[in-house]
């Protein structure tokens, strides 16, 4: 059984994107270190709080997940509205657009299948929200990294400011939440993102400097 659960991917082939100049020097298979087996105990616990969290949601819950799922930073947005909070989309989307390529190169280098495509050989069960944002693998979840980068940006800016940077950790892990609530990421996926959007921010934030910080 071990021998057969490791040898699951998500897809039978794997793809490599473009990296932009700017991050050339990025060696992006060394980023982040390998997901759990899937034949580890450390899975099999992740499985079971996948399992557990999709597991009778309420209406409200199953609202907040399609929120998410159809837009990452919703939650995000409408904190720096109501917090009027400095935020250029157009910063954090040419910040995106870079490490884009990068989260996929890792994505399927690592090609870690979905909770639901391991679910049924641990005889868990896992009430999946399909949609059409879960047909790459799961390792790290581009949810959580899109989430992730633009908390990253506003910690910048904000960096002593308590009150500020916990509203923004409540709302990358309600996002990182509702990925798992929706079936489609362990835990383990959400943690990568997080070191990795935080990794590649830094790294960029200086080369940037100049450019879009005067």
């Amino acid at each position: 059984m071990h021998k057969q659960l490791n040898d699951i991917v998500f897809v039978n082939y794997q793809l490599e994107y473009p990296i932009p100049d700017i991050a050339k020097d990025i060696d992006w298979k060394k980023i982040l270190p390998p997901p759990p087996a899937n034949d580890s105990d450390i899975t099999k616990r992740e499985i079971l709080q996948v399992s557990s969290l999709t597991d009778k949601l309420s209406y409200a819950d199953r609202l907040l997940v399609y929120q998410i799922d159809d837009d990452a930073n919703s939650l995000l947005y409408k904190y720096i509205i109501e917090q009027n909070i400095s935020f250029s989309i157009d910063y954090f989307r040419s910040i995106y657009r870079i490490i884009r390529p990068i989260l996929l190169n890792i994505k399927y280098f690592y090609n870690r299948p979905r909770p639901y495509d391991l679910a049924p050989y641990y005889n868990i069960p896992i009430n999946i929200i399909s949609t059409e944002t879960h047909h790459t693998p799961a390792y790290p979840s581009g949810h959580t990294v899109y989430t992730s980068l633009a908390c990253e940006i506003i910690r910048k800016q904000y960096p002593n400011n308590a009150e500020i940077n916990n509203s923004l950790d409540n709302i990358v892990n309600t996002t990182a939440r509702c990925r798992m609530m929706q079936g489609v990421h362990y835990n383990s996926d959400n943690e990568g993102s997080i070191k990795l959007a935080n990794i590649l921010y830094n790294f960029l934030y200086s080369k940037l400097e100049k450019q879009y910080h005067g």
